[in-house]
């Protein structure tokens, strides 16, 4: 898959329910190159689906990134981002520092958290360039020979920042 963003760069947009499996087959190419997520889920298609705020990047009509929030049930100014992947044939376009973006501006919330495994070194990259810090080191048993702790990053947002700019 070798596709081409206009001037505009790719499209954000909300995810639909037709796009779940050109999700899955983004996610698998992810990771078969990164091992995210580290453990392949028995159905992509439903792990995905899990949470509902998602958007996707989309480039000449096809899907290249996707992103997921959450806003916390205990205290809404807390938005949890989840799921972000972006196909490795668009790596380094800043396609996943625009998803990243979009979920961390979702609900208005003033602190976003992540979490990715300590083998996901794109994404820790990624993360500390867009100003996130490392919060906390969680050790994890499920990571196999792939990963061995669960790293915790965090954004404080200015509310009044508006999203759209930037």
């Amino acid at each position: 898959m070798n596709l081409q963003a206009d001037a505009r760069g790719p499209i954000i947009r909300p995810r639909v329910s037709g796009d779940m499996a050109e999700c899955a087959e983004v996610l698998r190419a992810v990771h078969l190159r990164d091992s995210y997520p580290v453990n392949w889920p028995a159905d992509a298609e439903s792990w995905l689906a899990e949470v509902e705020s998602a958007w996707v990047a989309e480039i000449d009509g096809r899907v290249v990134g996707h992103v997921a929030a959450t806003i916390s049930d205990d205290d809404a100014r807390v938005v949890t981002v989840e799921r972000l992947f972006v196909a490795p044939s668009v790596n380094g376009r800043g396609i996943g520092a625009r998803l990243l973006d979009v979920a961390t501006a979702h609900g208005d919330a003033e602190l976003a958290l992540l979490a990715v495994a300590d083998n996901g070194h794109h994404a820790q990259r990624l993360y500390r360039e867009r100003g996130w810090s490392l919060r906390s080191r969680t050790p994890i048993t499920w990571g196999g020979s792939d990963a061995s702790s669960l790293l915790w990053y965090e954004l404080r947002r200015n509310v009044r920042e508006d999203p759209a700019s930037g």
